[in-house]
Formats: C-alpha cells, structure tokens, sequence
C-alpha cells in the first residue's frame, strides 16, 4: 500500500519506513517491535503515524533497523527505537518506545545512520561518530 504525505521526503529501514513532512511533521509506519514508530507503543502500525512528541520543526530524519533519530531546527536531536549497544546515546541500553529529551548535543546534519547504529554527525567542531 502506497501512502502520501504532501511535501514529504521518504526514509526506508528494514520493516519500517518515515516521512518528513514539509511543515516539520514526521510520520512513521510499519514494525514497531522496539518502540520504533514514537508513538509509545509496540504495536504495528500499518498506517503512517505523527509522532506528536516531535512537534513541527525536524529538518532530517535518520533510521537503523530498529531506532530513529531526529535533527529539530535549533540543532537538538532526539532518537527512540531499539536502545541496545548504546544505539540511542545514552547510557542505557534499554528500548525506548517514546521520544525523550533531546540528546546532550547540538548538531548541523546528520549525515549517515547505518542498520547497526552508527550514526556520523557534522557539528560545530567537525563531524564526528554520534553513536555506536
């Protein structure tokens, strides 16, 4: 099933897949077995789903297999999903199924997350690995 989302770019993982709306919004849809959707819960979501959390001012999303990652506009970002290995960048390594505060960084882009969790970020002092 196709869905449309106006002025949206699209992002692809495994068994979930994310629009970036032009207005900011993100919708998420698909598997959601590590909270990965952000909508606080674990069910499937077979229909694109607003992460409300979020609000109207992501500039880039990025997605592994099972975690997302958010740019806002400020330079915040913000990463839910499967929490192992440290993939959320926090100290625990539990899932999160909800978007939290944003990470202790202020980023320019994002510029690559892989299905492992590495995400490289380009911020004030440079680029650097964000997550491992």
């Amino acid at each position: 099933m196709q869905y449309a989302v106006r002025g949206a770019l699209v992002a692809r993982a495994a068994k979930y897949e994310a629009a970036l709306a032009a207005g900011g919004e993100v919708y998420l849809w698909g598997s959601n077995n590590y909270g990965q959707i952000g909508d606080g819960t674990t069910a499937n979501r077979p229909d694109p789903t607003r992460v409300a959390a979020l609000g109207t001012d992501t500039v880039q999303l990025a997605l592994g297999y099972a975690h997302a990652l958010a740019l806002k506009q400020g330079g915040a970002v913000f990463s839910w999903g499967d929490g192992r290995y440290g993939r959320l960048g926090r100290s625990s390594s539990s899932s999160e199924g909800l978007v939290h505060d944003p990470l202790d960084r202020i980023l320019r882009q994002l510029l690559h997350s892989t299905p492992n969790s590495l995400a490289y970020a380009l911020h004030a002092r440079g680029c650097s690995c964000l997550l491992y």
